[in-house]
């Protein structure tokens, strides 16, 4: 990969993360770019050491899976408050100031698990990720986005109140060990899942 074209998905990632931010969790944080283009850098030495071993073909899992991980390990974003924050202070160098507690600490993990949910629908889209036999793309869609608003709720569609899986997800990524390879299977149950009505 040449450095221009690492630098194109590290200023994709970087509008993508800052998408995330200001319209999906309605936080006014900063993106660094360089952290996004270490990222990029890390994501496809991983996927180049898969490709050795693996030969063929890497899952897309796999692909959506590094990339949320050295999001959440890196951590590009910094500064980030809840919109409404920055509102009720007068301004976000009032916050960083007098409200240091006002931050929000775990947003990585947070565009981390965002990114992967916007990077499988593209998956989907694309046909990177395969429908089942059986189903047609937009019944296989809207029912793993049906499981996956489940998920980040805590219910289910049994009724039955698995706690919030998302609030546990994210402690987990934040203070326990928590590798690539937890992202991969959480993504493939949440295929599998949706493959079976």
């Amino acid at each position: 990969m040449t450095p221009y074209q690492i630098s194109r998905l590290a200023l994709d990632l970087h509008e993508k993360l800052s998408d995330i931010l200001d319209n999906d969790l309605n936080y006014d944080g900063h993106v660094s770019i360089s952290i996004c283009n270490q990222i990029i850098i890390h994501h496809f030495r991983d996927m180049d050491r898969l490709y050795a071993v693996h030969q063929k073909l890497v899952q897309p899992s796999k692909h959506i899976a590094y990339l949320a991980f050295w999001i959440r390990k890196l951590k590009p974003v910094s500064q980030a408050y809840k919109k409404a924050s920055v509102t009720k202070y007068g301004s976000k160098e009032r916050l960083i100031a007098e409200f240091p507690q006002e931050e929000v600490e775990d947003v990585n993990e947070k565009c981390s698990l965002y990114y992967a949910v916007a990077l499988l629908n593209t998956f989907l889209q694309s046909g990177n990720i395969k429908v089942p036999s059986g189903m047609t793309k937009v019944a296989y869609t809207t029912r793993l986005a049906n499981i996956m608003g489940d998920y980040f709720r805590g219910d289910d569609s049994s009724g039955m109140n698995l706690g919030n899986r998302y609030e546990a997800v994210l402690y987990d990524m934040r203070y326990r060990t928590f590798g690539p390879h937890h992202f991969v299977h959480i993504i493939n149950h949440l295929l599998a899942e949706a493959a079976h009505p």
